[in-house]
């Protein structure tokens, strides 16, 4: 039995550049013009339009063996593709709630893609207590029949858990390089000081 669902989301980085560029230009306008402050703050009402532009439309479709991915309305400089996506292909995916910020639907996929879906907030609550709780069972039924030795097996040998090793052997690399050029310079300090005090000023 398919399960589908539509709903808005936000790109939440440009609307928060947008909204920041806002102030900015009030803040600018009020420098040459002098507005009064109630009519500076009325610029906060063009809140109204910019969300509108960073709005987007999804429509998510659990089938028996894929879950496709499709816009109907992109945001503003939106860039993700539509996708048809095979449950085996997924690797791992959680619906991480905001907290301070806008809640995520994550999908990492076993090629270390990583799709990210930030719905807005006048509609995750019914994306976190009816789509969510049966992608996770669709997904758990279709790996049912797996043991977790061969899963952890197959995690460990995706391109994702391989991309992760590769970064983290950057980021060791880079802290020895720092730790080794703070170590050099350390030393050469401290020759040249001991250097200095063996002259005799007359």
């Amino acid at each position: 039995m398919k399960k589908r669902v539509e709903f808005s989301t936000i790109n939440i980085i440009g609307f928060v550049l947008a909204f920041l560029l806002l102030f900015a230009v009030a803040y600018l306008v009020n420098l040459f013009i002098e507005f009064d402050p109630v009519y500076i703050y009325s610029f906060i009402f063009l809140i109204a339009p910019i969300y509108m532009l960073f709005r987007g439309k999804l429509h998510l479709e659990l089938c028996e063996d894929y879950l496709f991915i499709k816009w109907l309305k992109k945001p503003l400089f939106g860039k993700q593709p539509d996708y048809r996506i095979h449950y085996g292909k997924i690797l791992r995916w959680k619906y991480r709630r905001g907290g301070r910020g806008p809640d995520a639907l994550i999908f990492i996929l076993k090629s270390g893609k990583k799709i990210r879906i930030r719905p807005s907030i006048f509609n995750m609550k019914e994306l976190e207590t009816d789509f969510v709780k049966s992608f996770g069972r669709r997904i758990s039924e279709f790996h049912s029949n797996r043991s977790t030795q061969e899963l952890m097996e197959e995690l460990a040998q995706s391109a994702y858990v391989q991309k992760l090793k590769k970064e983290k052997a950057i980021l060791n690399f880079l802290l020895i390089l720092n730790t080794g050029i703070t170590v050099l310079f350390l030393v050469v300090g401290s020759f040249s000081e001991a250097g200095s005090a063996d002259k005799i000023w007359i």
